[in-house]
């Protein structure tokens, strides 16, 4: 899976697991353990930091489970908040900033919302099949809005379908 990255493997760093696979790694002392800076112990799998979580995916293929692994490198996500400023429709502001007055009660108020993006490195996402002003979980998982802008080998994470115990 590392070699999908071409000579850019050795920046794939994570490595996350569902605790099926990651058992199995340590039926076969596959793991070696670390301390960070902080002396909290880290779980190392050729080099890569293990993080165990059983949402990762599996699936069932011909009666046997298939799990899904996924390995990142840093950068493998860019964080954000969104300056969307749409009118408030009724108010004054915008969905960002908000402003409200209650005069005869002296009170003033102020509304302030944000949005967080959190979006995969060198892929794009097509808005233009969002039907509100957000994506929903499920149009986030339609693979077909998504068009890949960077080459493979710049994309910082790769996706593992295996067996395990087989």
């Amino acid at each position: 899976a590392k070699q999908l990255l071409g000579d850019s493997k050795t920046k794939l760093t994570v490595m996350v697991a569902h605790s099926a696979v990651i058992s199995d790694l340590d039926d076969q002392d596959q793991i070696t353990f670390e301390k960070d800076s902080q002396g909290v112990p880290l779980q190392i799998y050729r080099g890569m930091e293990l993080i165990e979580d059983d949402e990762v995916g599996q699936e069932v293929v011909d009666g046997k489970p298939v799990y899904h692994t996924y390995l990142f490198g840093p950068g493998a996500f860019a964080y954000a908040t969104s300056s969307d400023n749409t009118p408030i429709a009724g108010g004054i502001g915008t969905w960002n900033t908000e402003f409200a007055r209650v005069g005869l009660q002296s009170d003033s108020i102020f509304i302030n919302r944000r949005r967080f993006v959190l979006c995969a490195r060198g892929v794009k996402f097509d808005p233009s099949a969002i039907a509100a002003q957000s994506a929903t979980n499920a149009e986030l998982e339609v693979g077909a809005q998504y068009t890949k802008v960077y080459e493979d080998k710049n994309i910082p994470m790769v996706r593992v379908r295996h067996n395990v115990g087989i």
